[in-house]
C-alpha cells in the first residue's frame, strides 16, 4: 500500500463522452488524475526524502431513472511505484428535495476490503455543493478513494466546479 506523511498534489480532468439521448439513455465520462508527493521539509541543497508519482483513471456510466434517482457504475484503476490497483463499483443518488441528495457508493478493488461512502449533498447552486459523509476510504480523490481502512471517518467536502467552454 502507499502510505506517506508527505502532502500529495494532483491535477486532472474529466471528459464528458456521451450525453443521454433516446437511443442511448446514459451519461458516459472518463477522468484522469496525476500527481506527486512533495517534500516541503528539506531545503533544495539538503538531502531529499523520496517522493512518489501517482496516476489514476476511471470510466463512469450514469443513468437517471426518475427525476430524483440516478444510478452509476464505475471502473477505475491507479498505479504508483510498482503497485497497480483496479476496481469496480456503483453508486446511487436519491434527491430528497430540489437541493438535498442522499448519496451512497461502494466498490470492490484489488486492494482488499470493500470501500464505501454514504452521506448527504447540498447543491447550493449549479456549480457549488457541500457534502457530509461517512467513509472508510483513506482519501477522497484518485487512488485514496480506492483503498479502504478499518477506521471509518466523517468528512466534510465543499466543491466548486469550473465550466470550461465546449471545444466540439
Amino acid at each position: 500500500m502507499c502510505s506517506s506523511d508527505l502532502p500529495l498534489f494532483m491535477l486532472g480532468g474529466r471528459l464528458q463522452l456521451l450525453y443521454p439521448s433516446s437511443v442511448v439513455p446514459v451519461w458516459a465520462s472518463a477522468g484522469i488524475l496525476a500527481g506527486r508527493t512533495w517534500d516541503f521539509d528539506t531545503m533544495p541543497w539538503a538531502p531529499q526524502r523520496p517522493t512518489m508519482g501517482f496516476i489514476y483513471g476511471d470510466i463512469a456510466l450514469s443513468r437517471q431513472y426518475e427525476r430524483n434517482l440516478t444510478l452509476t457504475l464505475q471502473a477505475r484503476a491507479t498505479a504508483w511505484a510498482n503497485e497497480f490497483l483496479a476496481g469496480f463499483g456503483g453508486g446511487i443518488v436519491y434527491g430528497l428535495t430540489n437541493a438535498i441528495d442522499a448519496v451512497a457508493e461502494a466498490s470492490v478493488n484489488t486492494s482488499g476490503p470493500l470501500v464505501w461512502t454514504s452521506g448527504l449533498r447540498w447543491n447550493v447552486s449549479d456549480r457549488t455543493s457541500a457534502s457530509i459523509f461517512g467513509t472508510n476510504a483513506i482519501g477522497d480523490n484518485g487512488h485514496g478513494s480506492m483503498m479502504g481502512s478499518d477506521h471509518p471517518q466523517l468528512q466534510l467536502k465543499i466543491v466548486r466546479r469550473l465550466n470550461l467552454p465546449k471545444i466540439f
